[in-house]
């Protein structure tokens, strides 16, 4: 705003518009910036844009004044013209006043190097989707722990994009609020949510549009659309390929008013559905009432249909919830059993299940390599065949396999099956201890037990005992990697953090920390919690600073929350932070920057900044400590000691020439 007096602010619906002027309006008004006017312009008939204003508005001073127009697409569609003649008139007249328009990226025309926009003069800005931390945040505000599983739901049936909209986020979790879950089939998920989106267009387009007795007809066209964009194997068509899919004028016009149908404007005008999944599930909407021989020919190719096309993949995974007759999973059992490992599990028996399963593991043994990531995500084949007797063989396999890849993977999926049976526990955890103390395969086995271990909480004081005196010495990055996972998700971090301390030494020696081996390492700083551990923590990073600067980068230092409490038991802990904060100063000044916020949280700031002052005599770069520490508190302290004749004139200035910038 203080760059472009005349804005527009476009998004996709449920991202916030109305959200966000009302939340400008405010804070306009708290800070008393501008005096805000907000005018929704759903309601719009032909007026003078200040027709709508409230009474003595012209008394506020021009550069005061915020005009915030929301809605912009909700005008009704023979009042469009006059609004924009009226909008662009008011701006000639009052040039100087403020103005935001609000509207639905679908309906507006933004500007080029070569073309105003649909408003001549204005500039477009993009209201961004919601960041994962703002996700995180959102879902644990509402749900608490249950958060976890809400996200647990969320990832299994693949839909975490849809969350980058507070319209789906809210919904989402309200579902999940209402039955402790999300519907088992990812299909009724988006019948639910088509069904929402239409009946909130009917009411937001309510003035504009008149919506209800279309809601039959929206639904046909959207799924005729959708089956012709999965038929070109894409995700957007532009102007041209609309018309010709959609000949009928009337046809793309109602689409103008379905939020799930949305415009992209970046070199040329495409249109493509809010996500990629609406397409999919709409297509497979649409080819549910479709004979299977016709579904075979667009699907597959080969006289036989033989071989399914991966593009249909996504569609096939809603058809065979939502098609009737038994005679599609026949045949994709026929063809390919192995796509039922993407589908949801339950779309076809356990016993099913169990023969798919062996057969894509036993097929990789065979050939002894991995399971190829882009074929088959470990998680979701875990998934896809969680069963006792699944779990007895993949026991097998990490017992008696021949080969460390088969032995790997059979690991890495007893990682990723839901539970495991009581019967079986015992049995897994002497399997798992002997492949985490069995030297070979460089350490990749060793890696994949240890941390098997660790997630189905075979981790008690006795089991750690037995296996850190035998691992801790180990040359292999992937071991160590395992050991600290171990510890890190044990109740016995403290205990071991000598381990963490060693580790990084030996990582820095090398000269490489590989990418697991630093996350635990890390995830070990970050939850040391008693005192001890932390000094021990504090102490080695300020022999050796830089080792400080490759765990954690750019980031806050993760052990700073717990220092804090750890000082409340133990206040010798300020002295080793205040000496970390001197060793980072030389050459890791962003670190010390962020070891800052122990002082504040703890209020000991001024504390420390008099232990320097009074030994600034004797420590070397006492005046650079100083300058670093000092806030207005330390100041007022320096002032008063200046007043009282403590300091000299020359310590004055060389505090004033050391003070950090933001305190100049």
């Amino acid at each position: 705003m203080n760059e472009n007096k005349h804005i527009v602010l476009l998004c996709d619906a449920g991202v916030g518009k109305t959200t966000e002027l009302k939340q400008l309006a405010y804070h306009c008004s708290r800070l008393r910036s501008y005096c805000p006017i907000f005018v929704p312009l759903n309601l719009y008939t032909n007026k003078r844009i200040k027709e709508y204003f409230p009474k003595n508005w012209e008394l506020i001073p021009e550069k005061e004044l915020l005009v915030l127009l929301d809605g912009f697409d909700e005008i009704e569609s023979k009042n469009i013209n006059d609004a924009i003649r009226e909008i662009e008139f008011f701006v000639r007249e009052y040039p100087n006043v403020h103005i935001v328009v609000s509207c639905r990226t679908n309906f507006y025309k933004i500007e080029t190097e070569e073309d105003e926009g649909l408003l001549n003069g204005f500039t477009s800005y993009i209201l961004l989707d919601l960041e994962n931390k703002e996700i995180k945040k959102y879902a644990k505000d509402k749900l608490d722990f249950k958060s976890t599983y809400f996200f647990d739901s969320i990832y299994e049936k693949d839909i975490y994009p849809l969350l980058k909209s507070p319209f789906y986020l809210k919904y989402l979790i309200e579902l999940f609020t209402k039955n402790n879950d999300l519907p088992k089939s990812k299909a009724e998920i988006f019948k639910n949510l088509l069904e929402l989106r239409i009946k909130l267009d009917i009411k937001h387009y309510r003035t504009t549009k008149e919506l209800k007795n279309e809601k039959e007809n929206v639904m046909k066209i959207l799924e005729h659309i959708a089956l012709a964009m999965e038929c070109l194997g894409r995700n957007y068509i532009g102007n041209k390929e609309l018309e010709d899919i959609l000949p009928e004028p009337s046809s793309r016009e109602l689409l103008k008013y379905c939020t799930t149908w949305v415009k992209q404007e970046v070199d040329n005008v495409t249109w493509q559905f809010e996500h990629n999944n609406f397409q999919e599930y709409l297509a497979a909407k649409k080819l549910s009432n479709c004979p299977i021989e016709v579904i075979k020919e667009l699907v597959s190719s080969g006289n036989e249909h033989e071989k399914i096309s991966l593009s249909w993949l996504n569609t096939l995974y809603f058809l065979v919830t939502l098609y009737s007759a038994d005679d599609l999973k026949k045949w994709i059992l026929s063809v390919q059993p192995e796509l039922f490992v993407k589908f949801e599990y339950n779309t076809i028996s356990k016993k099913e299940r169990i023969r798919i399963f062996k057969e894509i593991f036993e097929s990789y043994e065979e050939k002894e390599i991995w399971i190829p990531w882009g074929k088959f995500r470990i998680d979701e084949l875990a998934r896809f065949g969680q069963s006792d007797e699944i779990v007895d063989y993949l026991l097998n396999k990490t017992e008696n396999g021949a080969h460390f890849t088969t032995i790997g993977t059979a690991i890495e999926l007893l990682c990723e099956v839901e539970y495991l049976p009581i019967e079986y526990e015992d049995r897994a955890k002497n399997i798992l201890i002997k492949r985490a103390l069995e030297t070979s395969f460089e350490g990749i086995v060793q890696n994949y037990a240890l941390e098997c271990l660790s997630v189905h909480k075979f981790d008690s004081k006795e089991i750690i005992d037995q296996i850190v005196p035998s691992l801790r010495r180990s040359e292999y990055a992937k071991v160590k990697a395992g050991l600290y996972c171990l510890l890190c998700n044990s109740d016995y971090l403290n205990d071991y953090i000598d381990i963490f301390l060693e580790g990084t030494d030996c990582a820095y020696s090398r000269g490489t920390f590989y990418s697991s081996e630093l996350r635990y390492l890390k995830e070990g700083f970050d939850k040391a919690n008693s005192p001890e551990s932390i000094r021990k923590i504090v102490e080695f990073f300020r022999k050796e600073p830089e080792n400080l600067e490759k765990i954690y980068f750019d980031q806050e230092i993760g052990f700073l929350d717990n220092a804090t409490q750890a000082y409340k038991e133990d206040p010798s802990i300020l002295e080793p932070c205040l000496e970390l904060f001197k060793a980072l100063l030389i050459g890791h000044e962003r670190q010390a920057q962020n070891l800052l916020s122990f002082f504040d949280h703890t209020d000991l700031r001024l504390q420390a900044f008099q232990k320097v002052y009074s030994e600034r005599n004797v420590e070397k770069h006492a005046f650079l400590i100083l300058g670093a520490l000092a806030d207005m508190n330390c100041i007022e302290f320096y002032i008063k000691e200046y007043e009282e004749r403590r300091i000299t004139d020359s310590e004055i200035w060389r505090l004033q020439n050391s003070l950090a910038f933001e305190n100049k």
